[in-house]
Parts: C-alpha cells; sequence; structure tokens
C-alpha cells in the first residue's frame, strides 16, 4: 500500500521561486561588464566560480560564506555567474550548458547565494554524481548521522539548532545545501556552503537557544540576515566541523500533513520527487535533469533504506517539544 503521507498535490504545491531557461550568449544580457564587481570565490568544498554583481554591498555577505579574491587572477574556476539584484517576485535565471555561464536576476543576496551553490553543484554532478538537496545535516553520538530536508519556510535552521541545543553535543555540515552521494550501501552529504544563517524572526523564535541571544548576534541581524561558520556562532567546546558525513537518517520537514510525526518504513512512495522539488533553487533548466536525480534517487534510497521521518512543526504549541520529540525518536532508533 503507498504511503499517503507526501501526496503528489503536496509536491507540486512547492513553489520554486525561480523561472529557470536554457539559453546561449549569456553575455548578450549583460549591458557592460563595467558596471559589475568581481569577485573569485572557492565554496565550502573547493569548488571554483567567478562572480560578477552590480551591488557593490554583496562583497559583505559574499565573505561571510565564502573564500572571496576581489582581483583577477588565473584560476581553476569551471563556471562565471552574472547577477543583477533587483526587486523581483519571481527570480529569473538563464543558463547556457555549453560556455557554463549563467545570468540571474533576484532580489537581493539570498537569490544569488543560492543561485551560487545550485550552479557548483550542477557542474560539479555532471561528473561526480552529486545530488542537490536543499537541507541541513548534523552528526551526534546521540543520534546518528541525519540530514534534514524541506522547501522554504519550513524551519530547517530553526530545527536544527533545537536538535544541537537538546542534545548539547554535536557536529553541523550546513543549515541550508548540501550534495549528496549515494553509494551501493551509504549515502553521504558535504556542502558547498558551510555556514548557519540568522535573521530577526529565527532569533525572536528561539530566545530558549543562547547562543542566539548574545549581544553581538542581536546586534548583528537587527542590521540584516547575518551568516556564521558554525564555530564562530556555536560555543567551541561543543561544535567540531567536518566536510563530509554518512547519513543514516532522513527527517522531510513540512507543513500540511495531518499527523506531527509519520514514519515512512519501506514505502518511499513521492519521496524522490518531494526532494527535487523541495530543492527548488537547483538549476533545474529541463525535465531531464529532474527525472534523473529523482531515478538516482529512487534506486539508491531502496538499495540503502534509511530510515525516514516526515516531521510537521506546526502540531505542537511548544517548539522545544515538537523538536524534544523528534530527538527521542532519533535516540531509540540509535540504540
Amino acid at each position: 500500500m503507498n504511503n499517503t503521507t507526501i501526496t503528489q498535490q503536496h509536491i507540486e504545491d512547492i513553489d520554486s521561486e525561480i523561472t529557470w531557461k536554457k539559453w546561449t550568449n549569456i553575455l548578450g544580457h549583460v549591458d557592460t561588464l563595467d558596471d559589475y564587481f568581481y569577485a573569485h570565490i572557492t565554496l565550502s568544498n573547493w569548488y571554483e566560480l567567478e562572480v560578477y554583481f552590480n551591488d557593490e554591498s554583496l562583497y559583505e555577505l559574499l565573505e561571510e560564506k565564502f573564500l572571496v579574491r576581489k582581483s583577477w587572477a588565473w584560476t581553476n574556476t569551471k563556471g562565471k555567474i552574472y547577477f543583477n539584484s533587483k526587486k523581483l517576485e519571481r527570480a529569473y535565471w538563464i543558463f547556457d550548458d555549453i560556455t557554463n555561464e549563467a545570468y540571474i536576476e533576484g532580489d537581493w543576496f539570498w537569490i544569488f547565494k543560492s543561485a551560487i551553490s545550485g550552479l557548483a553543484t550542477l557542474l560539479w554532478c555532471q561528473d561526480n554524481g552529486i545530488l542537490p538537496v536543499h537541507g541541513s545535516a548534523i552528526y551526534s553520538d546521540s543520534i546518528g548521522w541525519v540530514s534534514l530536508i524541506g522547501a522554504h519556510r519550513v524551519w530547517k535552521t530553526t530545527g536544527l539548532l533545537n536538535i544541537a541545543h537538546i542534545l548539547w553535543e554535536w557536529n553541523i555540515i550546513s543549515d541550508d545545501w548540501l550534495q549528496a552521494q549515494i553509494w551501493e550501501k551509504s549515502m553521504s552529504v558535504s556542502t558547498t556552503d558551510n555556514s548557519i544563517s540568522l535573521s530577526t524572526r529565527t532569533v525572536q523564535e528561539n530566545p530558549h537557544i543562547p547562543q542566539l541571544n548574545t549581544s553581538k548576534v542581536l546586534w548583528d541581524v537587527k542590521r540584516r540576515k547575518t551568516s556564521y561558520k558554525p564555530s564562530d556562532l556555536l560555543w567551541s567546546r561543543f561544535i567540531e566541523t567536518t566536510s563530509e558525513i554518512e547519513i543514516n537518517s532522513i527527517i522531510l520537514l513540512v507543513t500540511w500533513v495531518k499527523d506531527a510525526v509519520t514514519i515512512l518504513g519501506n514505502d518511499i512512495t513521492n519521496v524522490p520527487s518531494f526532494i527535487t522539488w523541495a530543492t527548488y533553487h537547483f538549476p533545474y533548466y529541463t525535465v531531464s535533469i529532474r527525472e534523473r536525480h529523482k531515478w538516482i534517487w529512487q534506486s539508491g534510497l531502496e538499495r540503502i533504506k534509511p530510515k525516514i521521518i516526515v516531521f510537521d512543526h506546526s502540531h505542537f504549541e511548544m517548539m522545544v517539544d515538537g523538536y524534544a520529540t523528534l530527538v527521542d525518536i532519533l535516540v531509540r532508533w540509535k540504540k
């Protein structure tokens, strides 16, 4: 019997917020490079891109997430992004898969940084079988290797921070973007962006987490949404960052199901579709790319059989109660 927790209607309701198109002659969309600022960036997995953007203030935000060089030099970059920051209801992305160049229009930095991770993952996965994941990952001796996957506004960052707070010991990979590889008997994840992003809302919703309520963090997020390396945000004696972890439990984050916690067992109907649609900042500019990724997820999950939970935090009046329930299940699974 197929599970009815994740229906096709639920998947189709996930809005990508981005219009993708395959195109050629990317520079034809750029008025003049003289109007753009330049940076060579190295991501957390050491992938390199050249980026051009029309707002100088974006340097500061890029430096919170990536290794940035502002002057041109001979590099090993695999692709280029031209970013035009402008107020739009939907972001617009065109990609030339011959020159590996992309042009993006979108509402400021958060579209830009997602495009960076998305393009790097796209280019890397062509040769290495990498799968994009819009999610976070955490390791703890108490719960093992866990990934939280969801679309937007499902509390990936809040979930990650609350699980870490409840366990009081952890190893965090990322709070937003992962790259997965499914092997013969295991699945591992790394990230392009080993950082945690906080907004005023995130801090206000988590007054019980002391690391989020220091004078520095409160000052930072009052100014704007801010990104931190885990070791800078979280207390050093509780954090050890690593570049890659295996995954044996997957939490699918939603806000539209009947029960707060649903354990799927061996039935993964629609799970591959949910994961690819939730990864809405990846440039699925052709149907064939998405279908190939869904097939890899389907065969891989059937083979390695990770534990999968569908979790809806909105059923709980108290946030900590919800994540404590989730942690309790993960601890029992680990035993």
